[in-house]
């Protein structure tokens, strides 16, 4: 099958080498039987792209229909090419087999060829090649390209490694992987920052074909038009091409289980209409959470009379207008009338309290000054009193933080506030983080 003959130069070397697995089906091979005929056995060979001599091969166990190469690592990959809508039945599924390019000597295989993760006995392709194997399935987890086991992240919010997956919603079509994104169907068309972690985006109003035409390359996401003759009730119905522009918001989901440690960082961004990570890695998530999958961080609001608002970021005065250095769109939205926020950081009940710097974030949407006072308490300790968001500021739409130190937290962190009898409006709050204090920490040996 075409999938099985790969082109490239060795990154190392420099030689130009085509891999190819010359063979037939396993459908073919049986048709043949049945007609009392036989083929040879399928061999995997690497040759000479210039002269065509065969470097090496291999003449048994050979099952793939699918090759990938890492010219960068020099491993050639064997595998099927599974998952997408008219796949042929007999593609493998159920191995992965790595070799050294230059010499063909094996690298890793599943004990067994069977089994490849500990929790799953089947991959879902095709496989993309990147610094990992990038699998085709929902929340499958990728690969490690030199070993073969699962390939492992840092989980955003306690550290601890898990996993690397990428997470998308329905939809018929597969994954590209380019330097700095994967692109694939997710409901409408999906991104995955492959170079931030960043999680899953959406870029509403269009699709991406059955066969994956959003392609990335010279700093533009192209996408031709190959949904003709699809009948999906999208917008957009034409050829397209994206350039990158850092006023654009972009939201993700993070389709990550909270498990077990200590959160040692987090950020809520009330009101926001997704998760967002920030320049410095730390993971802000949207609560009511509404713009797909989050870790679940418990959060608790008590509230009489809450008013959600939201807005773009672009709203928001420039950081240096702002007395403090709340990101803008994290000013953009929040919610007025809550007076008390719990937010569980701990998963242990019996651990000791930590220390965490807390920063909770303001901003004005609508009042004047002198319409919205209110004190602030964090763990039943007043931290400022007669705060008038419009007054400290100078008016509406500008961010303004509150950094509270040593703040000492055994299960959860809550946040009080509580509005001055001459207000007429009640207390605003537009996000809360929450960072453990690392040199307190390795002090007191923890």
């Amino acid at each position: 099958r075409h999938n099985a003959i790969i082109a490239s130069a060795n990154a190392r070397s420099g030689r130009k080498v085509v891999f190819a697995i010359d063979g037939l089906s396993p459908n073919a091979m049986a048709k043949l039987e049945r007609r009392g005929e036989s083929a040879p056995p399928a061999t995997l060979l690497a040759m000479d792209a210039l002269t065509g001599e065969v470097l090496w091969q291999h003449d048994e166990d050979v099952f793939g229909t699918w090759l990938g190469y890492s010219a960068s690592h020099d491993i050639l990959i064997q595998a099927g090419r599974t998952g997408a809508r008219g796949t042929p039945e007999d593609e493998p599924r159920d191995r992965i087999v790595a070799y050294r390019g230059a010499g063909g000597t094996m690298l890793w295989d599943p004990p067994g060829g069977t089994v490849l993760w500990d929790r799953r006995e089947r991959h879902t392709g095709p496989l993309a090649i990147h610094e990992n194997i990038i699998t085709g399935g929902r929340n499958e987890p990728a690969i490690d390209l030199l070993t073969g086991k699962d390939h492992m992240r840092i989980h955003p919010l306690t550290d601890l490694p898990i996993p690397w997956t990428y997470s998308r919603t329905y939809g018929c079509g597969t994954q590209n992987a380019s330097k700095h994104l994967l692109t694939f169907r997710s409901g409408a068309a999906g991104i995955a920052d492959l170079a931030r972690d960043a999680g899953t985006a959406n870029l509403g109003g269009f699709r991406s074909g059955c066969t994956n035409n959003m392609i990335a390359a010279d700093g533009v996401l192209s996408a031709p038009d190959y949904t003709r003759t699809c009948t999906c009730a999208y917008q957009n119905q034409t050829s397209l091409a994206l350039i990158h522009m850092n006023d654009v918001e972009m939201w993700t989901s993070n389709a990550i289980e909270l498990g077990d440690g200590l959160i040692r960082r987090v950020g809520i961004n009330l009101g926001a209409p997704g998760n967002h990570l920030d320049e410095s890695g730390l993971l802000w998530m949207n609560h009511p959470s509404t713009g797909g999958p989050s870790p679940n961080v418990p959060v608790t609001l008590d509230a009489l009379d809450a008013e959600w608002f939201a807005s773009h970021s672009s709203m928001i005065a420039t950081a240096s207008d702002n007395p403090g250095d709340t990101p803008s769109w994290v000013a953009a939205s929040g919610v007025a009338g809550v007076h008390r926020i719990s937010l569980d950081l701990a998963w242990d009940a019996d651990a000791d309290p930590q220390p965490y710097t807390v920063r909770l974030h303001f901003a004005e949407p609508r009042a004047k000054a002198g319409d919205r006072i209110f004190d602030v308490l964090v763990q039943g300790r007043s931290v400022i009193s007669g705060l008038d968001v419009a007054a400290r500021t100078g008016g509406t739409n500008r961010g303004y933080s509150l950094e509270i130190p040593a703040v000492e937290v055994k299960d959860a962190l809550v946040v009080e506030l509580r509005a001055d009898a001459a207000s007429t409006l009640p207390p605003v709050l537009n996000g809360i983080q929450a960072v453990i204090e690392e040199e307190r920490l390795s002090r007191t040996g923890q």
